[in-house]
């Protein structure tokens, strides 16, 4: 993906806990990053569109701040997703079965 146009790749970090691999890892810092690079670019007007696919609502107040910038602001969700982001963001995009029909062989 890293090799696509106009495409970025953000990576954080994972957390071993005691017990792996019986206890399987859990992301950290990601979620901070995401929001604070919707915020970045949006101040610097390097989009006219941003679509965030994500349901964690601790999305929302960066969401409000690239709507904020005049970004328009687009989440895509997983089976229904948050209340809380479908209210927030301009658009809402439902990735479901008959959306994903065809993206693969």
């Amino acid at each position: 993906m890293e090799n696509l146009p106009y495409f970025e790749v953000h990576t954080g970090r994972l957390v071993y806990q005691p017990g792996w691999p019986d206890v399987p890892p859990y992301e950290k810092g990601i979620d901070v990053r995401i929001g604070t690079d919707m915020v970045i670019h949006s101040f610097r007007r390097n989009a006219d569109v941003v679509i965030l696919v994500s349901g964690d609502t601790d999305y929302a107040s960066a969401i409000q701040a690239v709507k904020d910038n005049g970004i328009v602001m687009e989440v895509a969700l997983f089976g229904g997703g948050s209340e809380v982001l479908r209210k927030v963001a301009d658009a809402v995009r439902e990735i479901d079965a008959p959306f994903l029909e065809g993206c693969w062989r």
